[in-house]
Order: structure tokens, then C-alpha cells, then sequence
């Protein structure tokens, strides 16, 4: 969008987006609002079991709804890879799928590159409702 000459980049308004230390927020893995259980993030130190150190530039939300665990490391999601957009329609087929579960992933990163990945799967779209529609 430009206003008086500048550019000003598009911000994406996400509720209940995920925060450090936050009791509850969007899951990123269910996309559900559930309680979140903090924690400190260990590693194995040995390969027979026998030492665990804390890592304590990470820490570890487990959600109360689907039991997965997101990893953070200061106040930045590391772990997974999301940004709690919507999940695809069902009725999409697998590529366009693909294809919008790839820009979600990015969009916080590169918000041009979802864009240009969405608008690839909106023109994917547009050829599944064609051939729906010209089908008997």
C-alpha cells in the first residue's frame, strides 16, 4: 500500500497469536485456544541416558489441548514453523493444499513470498472449480 510516496508494508492482525510466557494463545499446532504449560527445555548430555542439562536460552509451551510441544528461544517461535492461519479448506486438492501450507509457514518471514505462494493457489483453485463445473 502506498501513501505520499512511502511504502508501507501490510501487517497481518493474528488473534491470540502465540507470545512467550502467555498462559493461553492459538496453539500452533491444533489452531485451538487452549492453556499453555511453561517450561525449561533440557538436552540429553550423554548418549547413555545418564545426564540431562538445561538450555536456558529455550523454553517450552505444552499445549493443554493437543499435548504438542512449541519451542521458543528468547521471545521468538522456533519451533514449529507456523503462523495460526486457518487450516486449508478440505475440499482443496493436495497440491493447492501444499501450496497454501507453505505460505502460511512463511508469512511472517516474507509476507511477499505467502503472497505470491497464495496467489498460486488461488489460480490452482480457480482450475479445480473450472473443470467441477464443466464436469456432467
Amino acid at each position: 500500500m502506498q501513501m505520499d510516496g512511502e511504502e508501507k508494508p501490510v501487517e497481518f492482525k493474528i488473534k491470540n497469536k502465540p507470545k512467550i510466557e502467555r498462559d493461553n494463545f492459538n496453539c500452533p499446532f491444533c489452531n485451538i485456544h487452549s492453556h499453555q504449560v511453561w517450561g525449561d527445555v533440557c538436552e540429553q548430555a550423554s548418549t547413555d541416558s545418564s545426564g540431562w542439562h538445561s538450555m536456558p536460552e529455550f523454553r517450552g509451551a505444552i499445549c493443554s489441548r493437543c499435548e504438542e510441544v512449541s519451542i521458543w528461544k528468547g521471545n521468538e517461535l522456533i519451533y514449529p514453523d507456523s503462523s495460526n492461519m486457518p487450516l486449508p479448506n478440505e475440499d482443496l486438492e493436495a497440491d493447492i493444499k501444499l501450496d497454501y501450507n507453505e505460505a502460511t509457514s512463511i508469512v511472517e518471514k516474507s509476507p511477499r513470498a505467502a503472497a505470491a505462494l497464495l496467489r498460486l493457489a488461488i489460480q490452482k483453485l480457480c482450475k479445480q472449480l473450472w473443470r467441477k463445473r464443466r464436469k456432467p
